[in-house]
């Protein structure tokens, strides 16, 4: 099971990046999901990204 979201800043004037996330789930038995995060038109040296803090069952 794979979905996909992609997200675009409304703002077209200046070319901004464009973040898309892929939630995959090869083994459903595990109960665990792979994550991976594209970036597009980042120019920077740096992209700092934090993951929530999420406790199951909160």
């Amino acid at each position: 099971m794979t979905a996909t979201v992609t997200i675009r800043p409304s703002n077209l004037l200046k070319r901004r990046p464009t973040i898309h996330y892929q939630v995959a789930m090869p083994k459903p038995q595990l109960h665990l999901f792979e994550v991976t995060l594209f970036v597009k038109d980042w120019h920077q040296p740096i992209l700092d990204v934090k993951m929530p803090v999420w406790t199951p069952g909160s």
